[in-house]
């Protein structure tokens, strides 16, 4: 079974590196540096999970519903 997963995190260096430690032929990383196009990837992958980084300094409760 294959999954997907979306990190959200504005730091580039480190979403990198969290992508490549993540990614596995089973498992395919999106990564998204705002909650925009988070949004977005959300709406046309739906993926299965989904990791926000303390970078973000938006309110996340609207998002998360």
């Amino acid at each position: 079974m294959h999954s997907v997963t979306l990190l959200i995190d504005k730091r580039l260096e480190l979403s990198t590196k969290y992508k490549k430690l993540l990614e596995t032929s089973n498992n395919t990383v999106l990564v998204s540096k705002d909650l925009i196009s988070a949004m977005n990837i959300i709406q046309e992958t739906e993926p299965d999970l989904i990791i926000i980084s303390d970078s973000i300094d938006s309110n996340l409760s609207d998002y998360c519903k």
